[in-house]
């Protein structure tokens, strides 16, 4: 244990150590105390006492009574009380039987079930040492440990995956090194990055797919290893330059390739399948697009109907013998009557006739060439029967590809069930009543592409659409009680909506009788009821806040942004955890480190790393790509992030900024981007094409969590992605989302995962609360305008197993929220869980409203929050300058690396902005000043004395000047 994780809170003190203490010396107690309960809770001794924290120290004195003066004492003495201490604790000191016993623990039963880093394990190994009442390890001692195990169990593993290849297959995976075209290797052509989502694309992608399908290996061993360890080794493999394999022995350059292959299959058809749903929704968009603007350039629109209807029924009642000829064309003329008639319609029947033939068109003659290869690669599956129809119209398509009728067979059984009726009077020729087969292979893909996104249909040895089954915990049945007192409900589902019910009935009641006193909300009846609620007043920016940032200013005035990320790690050394997917190092490690921050600074500020040799002439730009590659990866990355952000939650002082924080604003930017890729979309609020970052960040600007998402992804799986892997030390129990980053099925999930989902809905107006009881229409006069449908709390009670299911699911990370919530969408309307989830999420969405409006402080909350975030997203624009703020590639793992670096940059900047403002009030004597709203509004998101542009020299020799790190102990 590090002495900057010890809390004042650890070294309270119980009455019966208290009297185990105090059976040494008075002069000695503090010595003795100090040690005690450093081994409490390290199970370390430590050599110098000296080193802790004077807060400790006088905290474990007045425990005692005592002065805080620790006494010397002799090596005899010392070698004493850690012979009574371990007496007390019934310990052992570590001997070499435990280093092997660990390791074997490690190897055997920790690394087969689960991939972990090295800290992950080391915590594992402390407890594990713990439990068996052994010392742990010191420092150099564990590394070897978990170094030695790490490596047998490779080599344990690799051995066994060995022995699953035949001669032939090693042979085949061998091959894949031999040429093949475009001065490539088999290899490279398996590895090349296709990301333009286009037909020519899932062309290039069924090659390689039908080169990784060659290989027909038992894929059951590598299923049981934990998938992160095969792509982190996948990783590693694709990082290896021809030097590396070929000195490679045969035996691990075959297992790397069979690894490699397996994962690589996954993601070929993870991208095949997202570029074939984005075809076939470009192939209507862009239809419909075409048809509109034709229709437009087609039409002249008749003005003035009402006076032309007018002057004819004036016409024909004044002389209803005389000819149209003579009488009616004189008035309106036979030209403007045609173009009346052929604007109706244009704009009728006509549309949806001329829509269906130009999709067609776009499929027949361009798109259609990617069926065939997609359906001799890739295999679709059903766990319902319901959708059996779509499978075997997959395989009618697949049987008359080649065909060049015009109609299927008469004879053939023809699958239509699986359509609509709207779409079967396009397919079936109103003449002869035959199926047109390119009409029908059409709206079958369309079918397909549906199920797919909400995973009614899947693909074999497909990884984002595998089967949903494999989402789900395989032992939920068996061990159903630990799963629910896992996630804290009650395993009985009466008992769960009994709790509800009076949620809800206490919610309405209270709103109810709220209502007429509250002179900042009220309902209307008009429109079908509306909410009308007084805004928030602003609060204008205090004296004292703009003493601070006076003074931040002319004491850091220009402080160079890559400075501050030095600071950050030369504290908390966050990039001597960064694990190299090479075999070797070579350089030492403050060369890594710098070259390490360099490379992060380049990809944060979109600089690149090129111009990250200005300034620092002794790297270069090879350098820096040799250390990208081999040492930016996300796992690295968000290590970093959550070592700075737990820091940063321990240099706070409580005084200022307030207790550990419980709440979390997220909300998401947009960036644009490459467009030539699946994640970049086209943005209707922001205009133009770029992808979404996802932000969480709690109130005093420490963000715990980002992620890249594309534009039409859900925001309500973004937000619980991140409050359940955020991985720092922070326990969130509110999160704040703007009005997309909610939804009914949402606030089930939130609920049952144990945090609020709080929401400023900008539709509030709109909005309508459930009712508990058929009666509550009649008991609660003063909301009926917004009432709406009772709540089925049966379907609830039925699915409640399912939906907590789903829910372990979740936290358990058997799937990614994205993976599950998927299931539960617009496409998959039956579902009973799903209807279910909605029924609960309407519940919790009515109580939440009714807390909502009855309170505004609730509201103001929730807006400080999102303002932090908001002003986050702001900074982010700041510091991300470089070309115009535009994320630079096409390649989803490297626009990920961008993210995860501007995130780390700008979180290092909030750190050392934190200390700045902590130091400045203290010197100026603001701690007792401020007030509560003052220390509200405070906020280390502030900018004007960063400078992040110009030439970039590191010094990892020099200081901030002025910046004292003692005030946050």
């Amino acid at each position: 244990m590090s002495l900057i994780d010890l809390t004042m809170n650890e070294f309270g003190l119980t009455q019966e150590e208290i009297g185990f203490i105090r059976t040494r010396h008075t002069s000695k107690q503090l010595t003795f105390a100090l040690l005690f309960k450093y081994y409490q809770k390290s199970h370390q001794f430590i050599n110098d006492l000296t080193k802790l924290p004077a807060y400790i120290i006088n905290q474990v004195a007045n425990q005692l009574n005592i002065p805080p003066v620790i006494c010397e004492v002799s090596s005899r003495t010392y070698d004493n009380y850690i012979s009574l201490i371990r007496t007390y604790f019934k310990t052992s000191f570590s001997k070499k039987t435990h280093y092997k016993e660990l390791e074997t623990w490690i190897k055997d039963e920790l690394l087969p079930a689960h991939y972990l880093s090295y800290e992950e394990i080391k915590n594992q190994a402390i407890q594990y040492l713990n439990e068996k009442g052994i010392e742990t390890f010191k420092g150099k001692t564990m590394a070897r440990v978990i170094l030695d195990a790490t490596n047998a169990f490779e080599n344990d593993l690799f051995e066994k995956l060995k022995n699953t290849l035949s001669t032939e297959d090693e042979a085949q995976l061998n091959g894949l090194l031999l040429p093949y075209k475009e001065g490539l290797s088999y290899l490279e052509w398996v590895n090349k990055e296709i990301n333009n989502p286009s037909l020519d694309s899932i062309l290039d992608l069924m090659e390689q797919l039908s080169i990784l399908n060659r290989f027909n290996f038992d894929s059951a061993a590598i299923q049981l290893i934990p998938r992160k360890r095969t792509v982190h080794y996948s990783e590693a493999f694709t990082r290896f330059n021809p030097n590396d394999l070929k000195q490679m022995s045969d035996n691990k350059r075959c297992v790397h390739l069979l690894i490699h292959c397996h994962t690589r299959k996954e993601d070929v058809i993870d991208k095949t399948i997202d570029m074939f749903n984005r075809i076939i929704r470009n192939v209507i968009h862009k239809s419909e697009k075409r048809i509109v603007r034709k229709l437009i350039n087609d039409i002249k629109k008749v003005y003035g109907k009402d006076t032309i209807l007018f002057n004819i029924a004036e016409v024909c009642l004044e002389q209803p013998d005389a000819t149209i000829r003579d009488k009616i064309f004189p008035i309106v003329g036979q030209d403007k009557l045609k173009n009346i008639i052929d604007e109706y319609k244009k704009k009728g029947p006509k549309y949806q006739s001329l829509l269906h033939q130009q999709i067609r068109s776009s499929y027949a003659t361009y798109y259609r060439r990617m069926v065939q290869p997609l359906l001799e690669n890739i295999v679709f599956r059903s766990n319902n029967s319901e959708h059996q129809p779509i499978l075997d119209a997959l395989a009618l398509i697949k049987k008359y590809f080649d065909s060049n009728k015009t109609y299927f067979p008469d004879n053939e059984e023809i699958p239509l069930d699986c359509l609509p009726n709207k779409w079967k009077r396009r397919i079936i020729d109103p003449t002869s009543g035959k199926i047109k087969r390119i009409c029908y292979e059409v709206y079958v893909l369309k079918k397909l592409a549906d199920r797919i996104r909400c995973r009614e249909i899947w693909i074999e040895s497909s990884f984002k659409h595998r089967n949903p089954d494999e989402d789900l915990p395989n032992n939920f049945e068996e061990d159903k009680e630990v799963y629910f007192e896992e996630l804290s409900l009650p395993f009985d589902g009466d008992v769960f909506i009994e709790q509800l019910k009076q949620r809800h009935t206490s919610a309405l009641a209270a709103l109810n009788d709220n209502i007429s006193k509250n002179t900042k909300v009220r309902i209307s009846p008009q429109n079908g009821g509306r909410i009308i609620v007084t805004p928030l007043t602003s609060q204008a920016e205090s004296n004292n806040i703009r003493i601070i940032k006076k003074h931040l200013q002319e004491k850091w005035e220009g402080t160079n942004l890559i400075d501050m990320i030095k600071e950050v790690d030369l504290e908390n050394q966050f990039t001597h955890d960064f694990i190299s997917y090479g075999q070797k190092i070579y350089l030492k490690p403050n060369e890594i480190s710098e070259r390490i921050l360099l490379s992060i600074y380049g990809m944060g500020t979109n600089v690149g790393l090129k111009h990250m040799c200005a300034g620092n002439a002794h790297v270069n730009e090879y350098q820096l790509r040799h250390i990208k590659n081999y040492f930016l990866s996300t796992d690295n990355l968000k290590n970093a992030l959550s070592k700075v952000a737990n820091a940063l939650f321990k240099i706070r002082l409580k005084e200022i900024w307030g207790d550990m924080p419980i709440a979390v604003a997220s909300d998401s930017t947009q960036f644009s981007t490459y467009f030539q890729n699946l994640i970049s979309e086209y943005h209707n609020r922001y205009g133009g094409r770029g992808v979404m970052i996802y932000w969480h960040v709690e109130k005093n600007a420490c963000c715990i969590h980002s992620q890249l998402k594309s534009v039409s992804s859900s925001e309500v799986s973004a937000m619980i992605e991140g409050v359940l892997r955020h991985c720092t030390e922070m326990s969130v129990q509110k999160n704040y989302v703007d009005t997309h980053g909610q939804s009914e099925v949402g606030f089930a999930f939130s609920h049952l995962l144990g945090f609020s989902l709080m929401p400023r809905l900008a539709n509030l107006n709109k909005q309508k609360l459930a009712q508990c009881e058929l009666g509550d229409y009649q008991k609660y006069k003063n909301l009926q305008p917004i009432l709406t449908d009772t709540i089925n709390w049966q379907l609830i009670k039925e699915q409640y197993s399912q939906i907590v299911k789903y829910t372990a699911a979740m936290k358990a990370g058997h799937a990614d929220p994205e993976s599950i919530l998927r299931r539960f969408n617009q496409n998959n309307l039956k579902h009973p869980t799903y209807l279910a989830l909605s029924q609960l999420g309407k519940v919790l969405k009515t109580i939440f409203i009714c807390n909502y409006l009855m309170h505004e402080s609730i509201r103001q909350e929730i807006q400080e929050g999102l303002n932090v975030v908001e002003l986050w997203n702001g900074v982010s624009k700041f510091i991300f300058y470089g070309r115009s703020g535009e994320i630079s590639s096409n390649h989803e793992k490297a626009q990920t690396l961008s993210v995860l670096s501007l995130h780390l940059l700008q979180l290092s900047m909030v750190y050392i902005n934190t200390l700045m403002i902590q130091q400045i009030i203290e010197e100026q004597g603001l701690k007792n000043k401020l007030t509560k709203e003052e220390k509200r509004a405070l906020t280390p998101l502030i900018y004007e004395h960063v400078n992040p542009y110009g030439l970039f020299p590191l010094d990892l020799s020099t200081r901030l000047p002025h910046l004292h790190y003692g005030v946050a102990a």
